[in-house]
């Protein structure tokens, strides 16, 4: 752990290969007191930034990411 605010990339849980058009929920384990920025590729996020999971619903025939950045106080 650090002694001041650190960030990570924790591991994602979600769908991958997915269809195009197609809306998929990806999450990471919560810790408490974090905060989460998403940042998705080659689609849109529905819902859920700032939180543990999003939505994202996939454009269509394009390839795409799914990131995040944890910070933990």
């Amino acid at each position: 752990m650090c002694n001041q605010t650190c960030t990570f990339t924790p591991p994602i849980t979600g769908s991958s290969p997915v269809c195009s058009s197609s809306t998929q929920n990806y999450s990471v384990p919560a810790i408490a007191g974090s905060t989460y920025v998403w940042t998705v590729t080659g689609g849109t996020i529905q819902s859920g930034q700032g939180t543990t999971q999003i939505t994202v619903l996939w454009n269509n025939g394009v390839a795409g990411t799914v990131n995040v950045v944890q910070t933990v106080p």
